[in-house]
């Protein structure tokens, strides 16, 4: 039925082309789909011609040197997809300062303590940490992929609840999965590459009460570069800063997160 409709098409196309001059061809499609090529084909038709298709075959109205040219460039595009292989670094550099001070022991006002029943204790604590994480997926080009590169962050959970013999508090940690990453479309011109990108980042932030909140965060952007070589993508640099004190004690914390990143697309035999 359907090639029933199809050689239907074609026969009144024909009829009609003929008397304006023009034309009507079946051209066979082998790699590439009708939907992909119309919309490139159509604005390059003559005034008056037409395309469609169905069943992998194109529909082309024109004239004969119209024809010709729609003939050349199906050539070129309708070729195997080429396919790639793209790698995502990402380097997270860390640093921490932690600092606290306090009291323990037993203390009262207007009696000379023992030797032993007060203690003073001060500390502060610097920290630093490199990770290097390589993220690969396969597609073809034209084709969208999503990345992730996101990470377990773990959660602080304390639950109450009164038994007979009194309250019960448990507490627990929860890993919750960021999830970050990004779209990334190829389109390959020769060697050169053009990498659509639409970042889906998702970050924890932790309130004034101490109550963790994450917010997600999208934009997109366009970067060029060559098959085989490293693209940078930018950085993010995030710092948090923390303090809590009461009567003999006090904490202090300063932590600071940089991350960069790169992406490479390499063409897989």
């Amino acid at each position: 039925m359907r090639r029933l409709a199809a050689l239907l098409i074609v026969c009144l196309g024909a009829m009609a082309a003929t008397a304006a001059g023009m034309r009507v061809e079946v051209i066979p499609l082998n790699h590439r789909t009708v939907e992909e090529l119309v919309p490139i084909i159509r604005p390059l038709l003559t005034e008056g011609g037409s395309v469609t298709g169905m069943n992998d075959q194109l529909i082309v109205k024109t004239d004969d040197a119209n024809l010709e040219d729609i003939k050349r460039i199906l050539e070129t595009l309708d070729r195997p997809l080429r396919r790639l292989m793209i790698t995502v670094s990402q380097d997270i550099a860390t640093t921490g300062l932690d600092a606290a001070a306090g009291a323990a022991g037993q203390w009262r006002t207007g009696t000379r303590g023992r030797e032993g029943d007060l203690r003073l204790d001060a500390g502060i604590a610097s920290t630093g940490n490199t990770d290097n994480n390589d993220f690969r997926l396969q597609t073809v080009e034209g084709q969208p992929a999503f990345i992730e590169t996101g990470q377990a962050v773990p959660i602080e959970n304390r639950n109450a609840w009164v038994t007979g013999n009194g309250v019960v508090v448990q507490d627990t940690v929860e890993y919750h999965q960021l999830g970050s990453g990004f779209y990334v479309l190829p389109i390959l011109s020769g060697a050169e590459v053009t990498l659509y990108i639409s970042p889906r980042m998702e970050r924890l932030r932790v309130t004034d009460r101490g109550q963790p909140v994450f917010d997600i965060q999208q934009a997109e952007t366009t970067v060029r570069g060559r098959l085989g070589e490293w693209i940078m993508l930018g950085g993010i640099d995030q710092a948090t800063s923390r303090r809590d004190s009461g009567l003999i004690y006090s904490t202090r914390n300063q932590h600071q997160e940089q991350r960069t990143m790169a992406i490479l697309v390499e063409e897989v035999p």
